[in-house]
């Protein structure tokens, strides 16, 4: 069971109040639920960023956008304590997280009446989802025309 996670210097996660006692089962899905600006998104940036070797976090993720705040996440596992940072990764071996998250996000547009009082309206959408990514066309190593005739006058062939 995993019992304390530590984050630091990831998104709203400093140097400080960055410690946060959980009892999480592995190999369970755990599910994240806490009110508006309380760090859930942050704590599943850490996770999201790990990879075999070491905690990949992009600078626009790092605490206040500096370079000079190393990440660094660990995790206390059945008493054991391992961390990951942006040069290694000790947690990998020991468990692979996935995250998902929800791609459904609130958009509200005020307006102004009269500068007397707003009015709001609210609305949910999702952000588009890349299933694939299309390969570059490729050139042919072949020209229609010449297997055309090595097929002969009433050769079929399909161009595509």
């Amino acid at each position: 069971m995993i019992t304390n996670i530590t984050i630091t210097n990831i998104r709203g996660f400093g140097q400080t109040n960055n410690s946060i006692d959980v009892n999480l089962k592995t190999n369970k899905i755990n599910i994240l639920i806490a009110p508006n600006g309380s760090g859930k998104s942050s704590f599943a940036l850490a996770f999201d960023s790990l990879n075999r070797n070491r905690l990949d976090v992009e600078t626009e993720s790092l605490y206040q956008h500096d370079n000079a705040n190393i990440p660094e996440l660990s995790i206390t596992l059945d008493g054991h304590t391992y961390k990951a940072s942006n040069s290694n990764n000790d947690i990998y071996p020991v468990i692979e997280p996935y995250v998902i998250n929800s791609r459904l996000k609130a958009k509200a547009i005020t307006k102004n009446i009269n500068n007397r009082f707003a009015m709001g309206t609210g609305r949910l959408t999702i952000e588009d989802i890349s299933i694939c990514k299309i390969p570059t066309k490729n050139k042919t190593f072949y020209h229609y025309q010449d297997l055309k005739q090595r097929f002969g006058r009433n050769g079929k062939i399909l161009k595509n």
